[in-house]
């Protein structure tokens, strides 16, 4: 038998094309509008091996919505909730609070960290950091992606 050569027919990309770098919503209806309440951003490096993406970043929306599915978690997702509504009745911001250190949604923001950062089960904390509630996502950095989660109805 003679041997034939073998021509690829796929075209070898250097890099990853995915998104390594994520940003996690956590939206809610409140004052009759869907609103961000809970944003953190997850930064990663193309080629880094803790890089949230394919079976860990579905690990991490499971653990997110584990976490607010939980029953225990619907009372302070909820308190968190009616103070936010509270808070959009006016534009202005509570005098007194530094809106740097002080989170207007405390629960969901530390939930929502947690659910990115801490893998239990593979013994990991990946990098992940709070933003602000103004922040924008632009797609137009093939290294970012977004994913949102509506706690709007827990139940």
């Amino acid at each position: 038998m003679s041997s034939t050569s073998f021509t690829p027919y796929w075209r070898h990309i250097r890099e990853p094309t995915e998104p390594y770098s994520w940003v996690f919503f956590v939206v809610a209806k409140i004052a009759g509008h869907h609103r961000p309440v809970a944003i953190v951003s997850s930064p990663g490096i193309s080629s880094d091996e803790e890089t949230i993406r394919g079976s860990p970043l579905v690990a991490a929306c499971h653990r997110i919505i584990t976490i607010f599915r939980n029953k225990t978690a619907h009372v302070p997702s909820r308190t968190d909730r009616a103070t936010g509504n509270n808070n959009s009745s006016s534009n202005s911001p509570k005098e007194g609070l530094d809106h740097t250190v002080v989170r207007e949604f405390p629960f969901i923001s530390a939930s929502l960290l947690q659910g990115v950062a801490f893998d239990a089960v593979e013994g990991l904390t990946l990098n992940a950091y709070p933003e602000p509630l103004g922040t924008v996502y632009r797609d137009t950095l093939i290294g970012w992606g977004m994913v949102v989660i509506d706690i709007t109805d827990l139940d």
